[in-house]
């Protein structure tokens, strides 16, 4: 069974499963990937567009959406 990022409760850490054609973005899997934290939806607006991030960095605490359907590990820290 594969793991979602909608599966997880707020405070549980994961990494992301790169996707299709993430070679030159992120290395797919011969890159290095940040363990983010799933937070309580915090919202705001950029250019006029309502954006709520649901998971942060745990290294620099950036801030980024990702929807529930998205593939992740689940990992513990």
């Amino acid at each position: 069974m594969k793991n979602t990022f909608g599966n997880l409760s707020v405070g549980d850490c994961f990494i992301a499963f790169p996707t299709d054609g993430d070679n030159k973005g992120h290395g797919g899997f011969l890159g290095a990937y940040n363990v983010f934290r799933k937070i309580k939806p915090k919202t705001k607006f950029l250019a006029e567009q309502e954006w709520k991030d649901n998971c942060e960095s745990v290294s620099n605490k950036t801030l980024s959406k990702l929807p529930d359907n998205f593939l992740v590990i689940k990992v513990q820290i």
